[in-house]
């Protein structure tokens, strides 16, 4: 075999004619590359923090499931109204996409704590918009208490009685004192 420090070696590979005169004339060794982490530390070994960390697969999971539901709420976002500017100034355009902000936090607010448990708790704005936004109501003031009657033939209504039963049981913001 040679001597003994080349058998512990890993020997290269071979392919295509070889150039050394002390190969067989039909081959050319071709060296292995090594790996990228040792290919890494040899070309940086001061730069560590830069490697991606090793993790595990659950873990794994649960930054890609975190991502997802970023996309989710640019994409929902986007069908606010957050995909286009309307004015040709920049100081109307940041006050808009602030209103498009609060706009979509309190509709996600309004689907996670009024609508919890409903086909509406993960629904898309549009949806929102079609099925409980638009519904027809009358809004019916007597003995100063303000009563909103939904249409008896609605679709949607049980949902929007339960989301009103606990609007209505939530606590009372404190008045401010100034």
């Amino acid at each position: 075999m040679g001597r003994p420090e080349e058998a512990t070696q890993r020997r290269p590979r071979c392919s295509l004619p070889a150039r050394h005169p002390d190969r067989h004339p039909t081959r050319t060794v071709t060296p292995r590359r090594p790996t990228a982490d040792v290919r890494h530390e040899r070309l940086a070994p001061h730069h560590h923090h830069l490697r991606p960390p090793r993790r595990q697969p659950l873990e794994i999971d649960r930054l890609q499931r975190e991502h997802a539901h970023v996309e989710e709420n640019i994409k929902r976002l986007k069908t606010t109204g957050l995909d286009r500017f309307p004015f040709p100034d920049t100081a109307r355009n940041k006050v808009w996409t602030s209103m498009v902000g609060w706009a979509h936090t309190l509709c996600r607010w309004f689907q996670l704590d009024l609508l919890a448990g409903t086909e509406f708790e993960h629904a898309h704005p549009k949806k929102l918009r079609r099925c409980l936004f638009n519904t027809p109501a009358i809004l019916r003031v007597r003995n100063r208490q303000t009563w909103t009657l939904w249409p008896k033939q609605w679709p949607w209504n049980p949902h929007l009685r339960n989301a009103g039963r606990r609007l209505r049981t939530m606590n009372p913001p404190a008045p401010l004192q100034i």
